[in-house]
């Protein structure tokens, strides 16, 4: 592998700053948007007509208090998964009317993203549960199991009535990444559902991170990754379970596409004997990783040695080669080259043979970001026009299916700001 650029202890301090973020403004506007007839917000609901988005979050994120928006969750672990309504609203005051335009513009004035309310409305049994003698042997205590069902009951009946107010039946499962914390990942969830056209139920799905800007908080955060592996699991086989839902997607971002791809694994060794596929048991449609913090080596025993690319209908890794985040990662784990540094340009022979013959699409983002080139699934116009278009419509690469991707290697593409840009003078303004 090549070697990678060591930043400083200040600049890996920085940049965890950076993941955290300070006042959050929606995200800019996708290049899908810019004076082109894909127009998702005419397909909005009525219902959903609003500045304000209601984001179904799942935690195991320990409540630790309350304010005047509800429960307040910081970083620290529960052994229960609880879910929830986050409602974010976008700018102050801002007419529905307004909120379109302002989201089909490239330049427009700061619309803030603000945390209204905040409702737990439902809560797993604690893990693990505990065992009783039956006929002689050691089982889960029936009450427990009665009151997960009651649980997952209750969950599905949340989905029910959120799929009701839309024609697309699919969820979309956001996992953030390190040293975020409850509010940035539900703003994260909030601003690409919106952009997605308010379409089918967008899932939070927050972990216990954030507890350090620090060497030790990258340690805390790692390790709480592992921790909630058990807890994505959970919803993912009730999500699958749920009637109401038509496929689950799966976007994980920088550490959370650790928790991601651990829980599929898992869950694809657990249904090797079932009767359905794991694929067909979970709902599986896309998975996404973004800007993943993950372990080249790791990758190539995990993800082709046990054929974790074969689990969901189509998989999408989103790497960068300006992204200073994963270049403080690569020094704190001592080099260890983190998959999303990979670049077509930088691939060994070994690695481009397995990227070769996996069904998985790269991309390489040769885009402007944000100052880290971290956040750029959410702050480049370019990649996030890319996303909706796997995530919403299940596109294919290639120009025929509308991802005119520019192919560098056999399964590994690129992306650059002009991404669709070209709609502009072709179509006009509807």
């Amino acid at each position: 592998m090549h070697p990678v650029q060591k930043p400083s202890a200040l600049t890996a301090w920085i940049l965890a700053f950076a993941v955290a973020g300070c006042g959050r403004q929606l995200m800019p506007t996708p290049n899908l948007y810019m004076h082109s007839r894909d127009d998702a917000f005419d397909r909005v609901p009525a219902a959903l007509r609003t500045n304000t988005v209601d984001v179904l979050y799942v935690t195991d994120r320990k409540i630790d208090g309350h304010n005047a928006a509800g429960p307040v969750y910081k970083y620290g672990r529960s052994h229960s998964l609880g879910f929830g309504s986050c409602v974010v609203e976008i700018g102050r005051g801002t007419t529905w009317s307004e909120l379109v335009r302002a989201s089909r513009s490239r330049s427009r004035r700061g619309l803030p993203l603000t945390v209204r309310q905040v409702r737990e409305t439902g809560r797993f049994p604690e893990v693990p549960y505990p065992l009783v003698e039956s006929d002689s042997r050691l089982v889960e205590d029936p009450k427990i199991l009665l009151q997960e069902k009651e649980a997952t009951a209750k969950l599905h009946q949340e989905l029910h009535k959120r799929l009701a107010q839309t024609d697309w039946k699919d969820v979309v499962v956001y996992v953030h990444g390190f040293n975020n914390t409850f509010q940035e990942s539900v703003f994260s969830s909030a601003e690409l559902w919106h952009f997605m056209g308010r379409q089918g139920v967008a899932i939070c799905y927050t972990w216990p991170s954030g507890r350090a800007l620090s060497t030790k908080g990258y340690n805390y955060d790692n390790v709480s990754s592992e921790f909630t592996v058990f807890h994505l699991k959970q919803l993912l086989r009730a999500l699958g379970q749920c009637e109401a839902i038509g496929k689950v997607h799966i976007l994980g971002h920088s550490r959370g596409t650790a928790v991601v791809t651990e829980a599929l694994c898992d869950l694809r060794i657990e249904h090797m004997h079932a009767e359905k596929s794991a694929r067909e048991a979970l709902k599986l449609g896309n998975v996404v990783l973004a800007a993943p913090d993950l372990d080249v080596d790791v990758v190539r025993q995990r993800l082709s040695g046990e054929q974790l690319a074969y689990l969901p209908e189509q998989f999408t890794v989103y790497t960068s080669p300006t992204d200073l985040a994963l270049a403080a990662a690569n020094y704190l784990t001592l080099g260890v080259l983190r998959l999303g540094s990979l670049q077509p340009t930088t691939l060994d022979p070994e690695m481009k043979e397995i990227i070769s013959r996996e069904p998985m699409t790269f991309v390489a983002a040769r885009v402007a970001s944000d100052v880290f080139g971290h956040s750029y699934f959410t702050h480049s116009p370019a990649v996030a026009s890319d996303l909706i278009l796997v995530l919403r419509d299940g596109a294919k690469p290639g120009a025929a299916h509308g991802r005119p991707l520019k192919e560098c290697e056999p399964n590994f593409r690129e992306i650059r700001d002009d991404y669709l840009r070209e709609r502009e003078e072709t179509e006009p303004r509807p």
